[in-house]
């Protein structure tokens, strides 16, 4: 019985590590490892889009297998999350999603976002080994905003040499002509089909991170 704990123990552990590892460059089929684990820990960093959304329903969406911290704040920028990482680290994630960029057009010059992201990245780093999932936003039909989320978008897509993202401009491209993603009242915050497209991504996403079928 002791043997049993001590192999089920050391699995979960390596789980971790090989999590902590993961280079997008360089994946590794964790299938097996990560059905030793009990669950993965995960934290949503982000805004509005995520706490109206409970972080995307990625609680439900991702299982048992996974144990979801949402500290999803409306209003935050970049700026503002670096201010607060501790609050995303407090479940000890293995990936971290991040969420953020919307707000970041409409409170500063848009050319000061690739280095205000860079330092975010930087600062989560140096304090965890999680897998930092970067999220490409959902272009909003507010002009202004779209604009902006567009241009800043063409930085986050570049991050995928070094990250893995989740890509929401491809999908809300596609599909916005053909059903609506917003709300007619609401350009900013996508409506519930927006919101499934989004939920629908990042569980791709984090089955690619994990080898898992999601």
């Amino acid at each position: 019985m002791r043997m049993s704990r001590l192999r089920v123990f050391l699995g979960c552990n390596l789980v971790l590590f090989c999590l902590g590892c993961y280079s997008q460059k360089k994946e590794s089929d964790l299938t097996a490892l990560l059905s030793l684990a009990t669950s993965i820990p995960v934290s949503v960093i982000g805004d509005s889009l995520c706490e109206r959304s409970q972080a995307f329903d990625l609680a439900d969406g991702l299982g048992s297998g996974f144990q979801v911290l949402n500290v999803c704040i409306t209003g935050s920028t970049v700026p503002d999350w670096s201010q607060k990482l501790d609050t995303a680290l407090t479940n000890a994630p293995r990936i971290i999603i991040i969420e953020l960029g919307t707000n970041d057009v409409s409170s500063y010059p848009t050319d000061q976002f690739p280095g205000n992201y860079d330092r975010l990245i930087s600062d989560l780093s140096i304090r965890t080994n999680a897998v930092l999932l970067i999220t490409v936003l959902p272009p909003p039909t507010d002009p202004g905003f779209r604009t902006g989320v567009l241009t800043i978008n063409k930085y986050l897509k570049g991050l995928s040499a070094s990250h893995p993202i989740a890509d929401m401009e491809t999908p809300f491209l596609q599909q916005e002509n053909g059903i609506h993603l917003y709300p007619l009242s609401d350009p900013i915050h996508p409506d519930p089909a927006g919101i499934a497209i989004m939920k629908s991504v990042y569980i791709q996403a984090i089955g690619r991170i994990t080898g898992l079928p999601l």
